[in-house]
């Protein structure tokens, strides 16, 4: 239980941190990039439910930034509309955010994606070792890697990273939970 609670404290500070950063500040003023364009993907999703980059979204991006999304990737159809020509599976996820508590969204979101990373973590070893144990490696292994980093970043790779990590960890936790506790798994599964 202790350890379920350092997990949960981490996520509570995380969270608030995510609320109380100011990203423009923190940015300078502007995005550039991977980040200009799921900041603005994200936002069409959160605010028009749509894909294409219209004159509102750059307004609702000067909103947040001083200066326009340096380096978007958008791409012109046939009949002269633009989209966003990047891939739109993270903002989809980051959309509700964004929608609820504006830019900070994102990092809401992350901090929602560092609590799943390290219980996943902390539930797998935990089937090996004590709870203590188990949290530091997890806790070593967010904080000890870049992946942290990420976290701050607006773009899929903390969330790529986490769905990575989930697929590993429900595909070995199943074979470990076997060998581990094999009267709990039914016959023949």
């Amino acid at each position: 239980k202790a350890a379920l609670a350092a997990l949960l404290l981490i996520f509570v500070f995380s969270l608030g941190a995510s609320l109380s950063i100011n990203l423009p500040v923190i940015h300078r003023g502007f995005l550039f990039a991977d980040q200009a364009v799921y900041y603005a993907l994200t936002q069409s999703l959160a605010f028009d439910g749509d894909l294409e980059y219209t004159k509102k979204d750059l307004v609702r991006y000067y909103q947040d930034f001083n200066a326009g999304p340096q380096g978007i990737f958008l791409k012109k159809t046939a009949g002269g509309k633009l989209f966003f020509a990047k891939s739109w599976a993270y903002s989809l996820f980051a959309a509700p955010f964004v929608r609820v508590f504006g830019g900070n969204g994102f990092l809401v979101f992350h901090s929602l994606l560092i609590l799943l990373l390290l219980l996943m973590g902390f539930r797998y070893l935990e089937l090996a070792n004590g709870p203590g144990l188990s949290l530091a490696w997890a806790l070593s292994f967010l904080g000890g890697s870049v992946a942290i980093v990420y976290a701050l970043w607006i773009s899929p790779d903390f969330f790529n990273l986490v769905l990575s990590f989930a697929i590993v960890f429900l595909w070995l936790y199943k074979l470990r939970f076997r060998e581990a506790f094999p009267a709990a798994v039914p016959a023949g599964r």
